[in-house]
């Protein structure tokens, strides 16, 4: 019988089971016989039950999978790592009354770990399902839906206090049952078919989702900048994966460890040096991996299994975490670039000490090269390096793995995007030419730079040098105006030095800045919070009737302006775009729509037409081509809103858009290697590219189960032809070659002596099979 304690006896409280006491498992639920749902179960075990080797008899159950972070998904063992402990030799009952709730146990949530998860099956009736989703178990009330429950976990969302408290429950939410997480994501989206016009807008379709915009800013910035900061305190369970400096040598084995290994195919790869705006947290930074994992499947039908959050531990020199007892870290201070020196006796014997290599850069070097042969398919996204290091190691990497920065390119994929349409509004109020735009960075960080960088193309788009595009821009950092002649200037800053205010008094004041270039654009990203003053808002109004103000910083604490005030101080004439989102004002019976830079709308389409393309690697024209095609992807209305971004319940569409483009500039830079996708028309590739993406199953997680990344048969106009010249003509010449060479060879033969053999040889024609070889080689794409 159950043990109760005395001082739990009169409430009844459960304590645990005698060994001896063991109740028996109830009976588990089983469809009739016959019954196309009932799975054959070879162990004879209750269904739901796992077997002797430690697996579930079921062959699906349609309302629970791991979630896709978790240690125990796609196939691990159910049973909880210890050890010497591998589960037990023989399955074990639960205890009578034992039921998981509709959206099931994690292994952290079961009244006694020591009985592995039940599947749900058990308590489900598939035919029901089929006809009118409604769960059916002793935990759930008999008027129970997967509609009804998604509604009351909104409601629940709702109830909490605060952003952080907002995220703890989602976050639980997803390790219990990730599939209702990402539907309650996905609910009332709109998701065009491909058996739709591709380019048609999905006016039927389009349906501002609530839910999607009040989770993003939870799961993104600005609630994640939280999360990373108090993540000692609310980890609960293993989300993604660290790799430490204390790894170094054996990279490779650690990375070895992910359960999804032949899914993999985008990981999000952070250090924690310069998380957002928030500075240096180490492994607290792990959240803006998965936070950002979790934008590429809800944004671009990333499958949850191919998604890899990895957070590299190096330390952290942030004495707030230093002296955390509750620290991640497996190490306190962060690793320094230390260098290591040789002697080289050169012709006198004088010692000359040369720099070899720092430890990060070693350790970086493994780790690119162990992700390629453990991932071969991966798509690496760098994710908040400190500044010089985000420049360095994409420089390094950026040729020879599949990789790019998301702080650097992402961004100024989505500035540019955004700059693109705010100046030709700007343009049609003041009567200036385009080619006449000055935007002054305030800011000269990674991302400063990179925008800077990526702004360069609005100039080449008009035909000017890039000599000539660089004279439109002017860079700030906190000792003011960056020119060529200031001492100690970083490596990454020069790029934009001017070269034109040599000589004179240095200048520091914004406002007194802003007098002296004159510009058209003021763009923030310098984590200064209220840098925008009235006074400098008052001098860009003067050099421009309508000044584009983008203050890009993270989160909003840190966001150089507000968007109340920058209405309020142009009179309705500003155009706005920040990084962190800002609600909507109603002024004087007007109402103002501001605009999000939020690299949301660029690096998902990125990573799915990298992915689709199969392309070699990242380059500057496929960054290029997705601003663009962001750009020209409004709508009529949003254009008669003034925006400069969609609106983000748009992002599945978006995304497609978006891939199609990075897939075209991927094929013109000949990185591709998805020669089936070169000769279909946009319309048709945009179709496919739908078709392709992942979505949460409505009436439960039964398609998740599927370790097939792509389970769909491919339409016949993608399909590869067997015998395709462009795909197999250097095999073609090398059959060739052996073909003739041994022609010759017997020819040879011939003439001479060795008359036999020759002959021996052209009897039997041995060679003769050489040169049509390549018309049986046929490939297969895995897209």
């Amino acid at each position: 019988m159950a043990i109760i304690s005395e001082k739990s006896e009169k409430k009844g409280e459960f304590t645990g089971w005698a060994e001896d006491s063991m109740p028996e498992a109830p009976p588990a639920y089983a469809p009739p016989p016959g019954h196309p749902s009932q799975p054959s179960n070879p162990s004879n075990q209750p269904d739901g039950y796992p077997d002797e080797k430690g697996q579930s008899s079921s062959l699906a159950d349609p309302y629970y999978s791991p979630p896709p972070h978790s240690p125990y998904a796609s196939g691990s063992s159910p049973y909880p790592p210890g050890p010497d402990y591998a589960g037990p030799s023989q399955p074990q009952s639960p205890p009578q009354g034992f039921y998981p709730s509709p959206s099931g146990f994690s292994q952290g949530d079961s009244p006694n770990p020591d009985y592995p998860q039940t599947d749900m099956q058990a308590q489900l009736s598939v035919a029901a399902s089929k006809a009118a989703p409604r769960l059916f178990s002793r935990a759930s009330p008999p008027n129970f839906s997967v509609a009804t429950h998604r509604s009351r976990c909104l409601a629940q969302l709702r109830s909490k206090g605060n952003g952080l408290e907002k995220y703890i429950y989602l976050n639980g939410l997803k390790e219990r049952d990730h599939s209702l997480f990402y539907s309650l994501l996905y609910e009332n989206m709109p998701v065009c078919p491909a058996t739709l016009i591709a380019y048609a807008p999905c006016v039927a379709l389009l349906i501002h989702s609530p839910a999607f915009q009040e989770m993003v800013p939870i799961l993104y910035t600005p609630t994640v900048g939280d999360a990373c900061q108090n993540y000692s305190h609310i980890w609960r369970r293993p989300e993604g994966m660290y790799v430490s400096i204390g790894d170094k040598g054996r990279i490779r084995e650690v990375l070895s460890t992910w359960p999804n290994l032949r899914e993999a195919r985008i990981a999000v790869v952070t250090d924690g040096s310069r998380i957002l705006g928030l500075g240096d947290l180490g492994a607290n930074g792990l959240p803006i991996s998965i936070g950002k994992l979790d934008l590429y499947i809800a944004g671009a039908g990333i499958r949850p299994t191919s998604t890899v959050p990895i957070c590299l531990d190096l330390g952290t020199n942030t004495e707030k975490y230093l002296n955390d007892p509750h620290v991640t870290s497996a190490y306190a201070v962060r690793v320094r670039m230390r260098r290591r020196y040789v002697v080289l006796p050169i012709l006198t014997a004088l010692p000359l000490f040369m720099p070899i290599t720092c430890q990060m850069d070693e350790f970086m070097t493994e780790f690119m090269e162990a992700m390629r042969e453990v991932f071969p398919n991966l798509l690496v996204q760098f994710e908040d390096f400190s500044t010089d290091n985000a420049f360095k190691y994409l420089d390094r990497f950026r040729n020879q793995y599949k990789c790019f920065n998301d702080d650097i390119q992402g961004t100024g994929a989505v500035v540019l995007s955004g700059f693109l349409n705010a100046a030709r509004i700007s343009s049609q109020a003041s009567g200036r030419p385009l080619s006449e735009h000055r935007i002054l960075f305030f800011g000269a960080g990674s991302a400063g730079i990179g925008v800077a960088k990526q702004l360069l193309s609005f100039f080449k788009f008009l035909g000017m040098s890039e000599a000539e595009a660089k004279k439109q821009i002017w860079t700030v950092d906190s000792k003011g105006l960056i020119t060529a002649d200031r001492k100690g200037l970083q490596e990454h800053k020069k790029f934009f030095a001017r070269t034109d205010y040599e000589g004179q008094q240095p200048l520091t004041n914004l406002v007194d800045i802003i007098n002296h270039v004159k510009p058209t654009a003021l763009l923030g990203l310098s984590t200064l919070r209220n840098a925008f003053t009235k006074e400098v808002v008052d001098a860009m109004v003067a050099h421009n009737p309508r000044p584009i103000l983008f203050p890009l910083s993270n989160p909003v604490a840190l966001c150089e302006i507000d968007y109340e005030d920058a209405i309020e101080w142009t009179d309705g004439k500003v155009i706005f775009a920040s990084g962190s989102p800002y609600r909507s004002i109603t002024r004087e019976q007007e109402t103002f729509e501001p605009g999000q830079g939020n690299n949301m709308y660029v690096f998902p389409g990125i990573g799915l037409g990298s992915l689709l393309s199969k392309a070699s690697r990242v380059t500057d024209t496929m960054i290029e081509q997705a601003s663009i095609a962001l750009a020209g992807s409004l709508e009529k209305d949003e254009h008669a809103a003034g925006l400069v971004y969609p609106r983000l319940d748009r992002i599945r569409d978006i995304s497609a858009r978006i891939a199609l483009a990075v897939i075209r500039a991927a094929q013109n830079a000949y990185v591709d290697n998805a020669p089936a996708l070169r000769h279909v028309t946009d319309n048709t590739l945009l179709a496919y590219i739908k078709e392709q993406m992942w979505n949460p199953p409505e009436n439960g997680p039964a398609s998740l189960l599927s370790t097939e990344l792509d389970t769909k048969p491919k339409p016949p106009y993608l399909l590869e032809p067997e015998a395709e010249v462009s795909g197999h003509i250097i095999f073609s010449l090398f059959c060739l070659y052996l073909y003739l060479a041994a022609r010759i060879s017997l020819h040879y033969l011939r003439a001479g002596t060795s008359t036999r053999i020759y002959d021996s040889f052209h009897r039997s024609r041995c060679f003769s099979f050489l040169f049509p070889l390549f018309l049986f080689r046929s490939s297969s794409s895995d897209i």
